[in-house]
């Protein structure tokens, strides 16, 4: 009995060395896989973010704020730091691990929309877990995302599970700066089929305020925003109303500007737009230079 409990614990030892093993390799490759979230994390933990302003937020962050006009009308350096697939939760983190390697910015840029406050997990698990061996990006995540999540991601190369390297194969950058578009793959993305909810957990509302009064303490200027979406979107009764009385609350309470694109004139024109949530590129082109002109106004750039 003792020799076969001896031959199971090297056997063990063996294949946990493999998995971590095997951990590595693939997540060392995964810094540098072609994917849009895997090229921003990679930028995030090279602490090759040079800005004074960033764009934080989801997809429609990703698709809306093109830095290079930008740039033109604020005369600044910008990047968009949007987290394709996810919410506040996985924005948090990020700010930390961008702060944490990058230097500060004068201009925050946080987008927000219906899920921003939702604490269900979307999409792309796997963007997170290639930086689990860095010790300040666990706890960090664990902080952010809480202990029941970071353990479901913590198993060496199990964790992985559900990855298709194919999935992130790719021999061309897919960002620039953060910036992300796509082709539609959804048969008709102007539909109006889809009932948007306001999602509000219990807590993000208070974690965000914290959030922002952190920004503004470290003498960063904040603006919130709310993306253009495309005239078709339905709404369930009373949610548009329900979304913007929360962020109008967090605006007064942190008095931090809150501008609600989301029926502004471009929003009924389908060239604008690669879905009903999402712009293209002449969309995002024509958004931000009317973003950068409004924080301009707001904050007073350039008459500092």
């Amino acid at each position: 009995m003792r020799g076969f409990l001896f031959k199971l614990l090297i056997f063990s030892l063996v294949a946990l060395a493999t998995l971590v093993a095997g951990d590595f390799a693939l997540s060392r490759w995964m810094r540098k896989a072609h994917h849009p979230n895997n090229e921003i994390w990679d930028e995030v933990m090279e602490g090759k973010v040079d800005a004074d302003v960033v764009a934080f937020g989801s997809s429609r962050a990703n698709t809306s704020f093109y830095p290079p006009v930008v740039d033109s009308v604020l005369k600044t350096s910008s990047w968009n730091l949007g987290v394709l697939g996810h919410h506040f939760q996985a924005e948090d983190l990020r700010y930390k691990m961008f702060r944490l390697h990058n230097r500060k910015p004068r201009i925050v840029v946080q987008f927000v929309d219906p899920l921003f406050f939702s604490s269900e997990k979307a999409f792309d698990r796997v963007q997170f877990l290639p930086w689990f061996w860095d010790k300040e990006y666990r706890k960090s995540f664990r902080e952010s995302f809480g202990t029941a999540f970071f353990f479901k991601n913590a198993f060496p190369f199990v964790r992985y599970h559900s990855f298709l390297p194919w999935e992130v194969a790719s021999d061309e950058r897919r960002t620039e700066r953060g910036f992300h578009t796509y082709e539609s793959d959804i048969k008709n993305p102007f539909k109006p089929v889809f009932n948007e909810s306001f999602i509000k957990d219990e807590n993000l509302p208070d974690q965000f305020i914290t959030f922002i009064l952190s920004l503004k303490k470290d003498g960063i200027k904040v603006v919130m925003v709310h993306p253009p979406e495309y005239k078709t979107i339905v709404y369930n009764k009373g949610q548009r109303e329900a979304l913007r009385s929360v962020m109008d609350s967090i605006a007064n309470l942190t008095r931090t500007p809150y501008i609600d694109y989301s029926r502004m004139g471009m929003c009924s024109d389908s060239t604008n737009f690669i879905d009903i949530w999402h712009l293209n590129l002449k969309g995002a082109i024509e958004f931000s230079d009317s973003l950068s002109n409004d924080i301009q106004r707001i904050l007073s750039i350039g008459q500092e």
